[in-house]
């Protein structure tokens, strides 16, 4: 395994751990950093889960939902994807809704850009 990754599943165990009911003991910390290992390949995409688990849980819901994180921005490394069921902003209905206000903005924009381009046209 790549130091810096392994490195970096070493420090969102440790960020981890400060989660209410969080693995504590060293056996279940290693277990952890193996579930995290199967799936993550981006030390950047370890720290950024850790972040957003650490920010948003206020009890630990365990590695599937680390999952469903870190799928929610990167590929996992194993192939298999998964969604958050719990973590607020990560879950699919979440995802949908962000996606429908993004399209929407976009049309805005488009909208608003057409009518400054049209406006010089309709006063001459």
């Amino acid at each position: 395994m790549n130091p810096l990754l392994q490195k970096a599943i070493l420090e969102a165990v440790l960020e981890l751990a400060n989660i209410p009911f969080a693995p504590q003991d060293a056996a279940q910390q290693q277990a952890l950093m193996r579930q995290i290992a199967a799936f993550a390949d981006r030390p950047d995409g370890v720290h950024w889960m850790a972040q957003m688990a650490a920010a948003h849980w206020s009890k630990w819901l365990g590695p599937a939902e680390l999952r469903g994180i870190y799928c929610n921005r990167y590929k996992p490394a194993d192939g298999i994807e998964a969604d958050c069921a719990e973590t607020s902003g990560f879950t699919p209905a979440d995802n949908e809704m962000a996606y429908y206000e993004n399209k929407a903005n976009e049309e805005q924009r488009k909208l608003l850009k057409w009518q400054h381009e049209a406006a010089p046209k309709r006063l001459q």
